[in-house]
This record gives structure tokens, sequence and C-alpha cells, in this order.
């Protein structure tokens, strides 16, 4: 039996919110809030290669028995997927930044936006999608080709990259009320900022000295304990953004401001976006 196409249409659809999670949140589709977009070269080539396997199945079916909302449906994701493959040899992936800076940014706030699920599964997403960032940025530096990249598109990305920083140090730990919430947002917005390789690895490890302590002057929710589990072992590569306690006992924890960039810089150097935008926009110098 011949599939209907109310159900190759739902085949479509869970493949492109796998593809593009962001966009399933957008839309209030539930399962993909802790995932982001794989920008791997062999993920950018998968997509190809689906896009055009659906433009074919789609635009082969007649509009012999369908209704006129079916047709409308195909003939959408028709366009939609021929517009995908107009673009497609403008390779935007190695051209714009924001490709990379957009799922992070966008995929934090709608979360939050929505909130369609209990606050702490929210927290958790978020801390999934923080925690996808560095791996993000790294495909983009991978990907972005300075002899193609606009320094329009750069000058933007180094605005998103302030945006995004900024509404990680300030804003998203207070989108949440539990105070352990906020800290795990705390610190995983830490690594996003620092540059290091070791430092997705080492967010784990910051994370347990938090929650389980190793010494009993730890066990309260402090600013102190947070702050020790930063700086508990000597081979820390890193140290903590400052942050400020709003309350006693960790009532509240909240980052304080962003230190200025240094002068001549239009981005902190030590930074995951300042070392993906800038690098772009120093070749083209």
């Amino acid at each position: 039996m011949a599939e209907s196409i109310d159900a190759l249409i739902d085949r479509y659809l869970i493949e492109r919110w796998r593809e593009y999670p962001v966009a399933a949140t957008s839309v209030g589709v539930d399962g993909y809030d802790d995932k982001l977009t794989d920008y791997s070269l062999e993920a950018i080539e998968r997509r190809h290669s689906r896009e055009d396997t659906w433009l074919s199945r789609f635009a082969a079916i007649a509009d012999n028995g369908l209704s006129l909302d079916q047709q409308i449906d195909r003939d959408l994701i028709v366009s939609t997927l021929r517009g995908m493959q107009i673009m497609r040899d403008w390779e935007v992936w190695k051209r714009d930044p924001a490709t990379y800076l957009g799922p992070g940014l966008t995929g934090v706030f709608v979360l939050f936006l929505h909130r369609i699920r209990p606050e702490r599964e929210l927290a958790d997403a978020a801390v999934a999608r923080l925690r996808a960032v560095p791996g993000l940025l790294e495909q983009g530096k991978a990907h972005l080709d300075p002899a193609l990249a606009s320094p329009i598109f750069i000058e933007r990305a180094i605005g998103q990259c302030r945006a995004a920083v900024t509404y990680a140090r300030t804003m998203v730990p207070a989108e949440v009320s539990d105070p352990d919430d906020r800290a795990r947002l705390i610190i995983y917005r830490a690594f996003i900022e620092d540059g290091l390789d070791a430092a997705k690895h080492l967010a784990r490890t910051v994370h347990q000295q938090y929650f389980e302590p190793e010494y009993e002057e730890f066990q309260a929710r402090t600013l102190w304990s947070l702050s020790n589990a930063f700086t508990s072992r000597p081979r820390r590569r890193f140290a903590p953004s400052s942050v400020a306690s709003t309350g006693r006992s960790g009532k509240c924890m909240m980052p304080v401001s962003a230190a200025p960039s240094p002068a001549g810089s239009p981005w902190p150097p030590n930074t995951n976006c300042g070392r993906f935008v800038n690098s772009s926009r120093s070749a083209r110098l």
C-alpha cells in the first residue's frame, strides 16, 4: 500500500526537527530542546542529499486525490526545498559566522520565551545547549573561509557575540528561580567564554565539586562554595568569571557585568566568540 501524503509529511517533519532542533523548539515540538544543529561537513552533505531525496518525492505527487490543504502542504515543502537547492551553491556555512552563532543564542532564548516545560527541564535543556556551543564554534572556525566572508557579516557577528555573552552572563541565570539551576547555568556559561580545549571536560569536574563537594565546609549552596568549585584544584587552567550573591546562603547567584574589552579589540581575544570572529576578520586585513 502506498504511503499517504500525510504520513510522508510527518516523516519529513521529524527529520527536519532532528536536523534543526532549535526550529523544533521555536514551534513547540517536544524532544529536541537539549540539542543544536550539527554543522560538521558530513552532516551538511547528508542534509543536502536528504533534501534532494525529499524534493523528488514531493514533486512527484500529483494533485489527484489530494485535498486543498494537502496540496498547499506539498507545494510549501517543494518551494522550501527548491529554495534550499538554489542557495546551496552560495555555501553560507563558509561565509556567514551567524550560521554558528545563531543556534546557541536563539536556542537558549526560545526555551524561556515559551516556557512550555517545567523550569527544571528548561534549565537542563539550556545547560545542554550551552555545553554544545563551543563545539559549534569550532565547526565554524573549521568551515568559514576568510576570502568569502563579507565584512558586513563579520561586523554583524561581532555584535551577535557581544549580545550572546551578555545574555548568558546576566540574563540566562535570572530565567530560573532555583539557586542550584542558576549555579549550573553560571558554570556552563563560564566554559563557553573560555577558549581552552580542556574547558568542556573540566566543566563536569566543576559541576561535581559544587553539587558533591569533597569537604563539609562547602556543602551549603553559597557563593563561596561555587568559587571553591572553580578553584579547588591547582591544575585548573582557567579562572571563573566574577560572580556576586544577592542573598545569603546562596539564595540567589548572579554573574556581574563583563569586563570591558581590551583597547583596540572588537572582542576579548581569550573568549571563544572572540577567537571565532576575530580570526575571520584578521585574515581579511
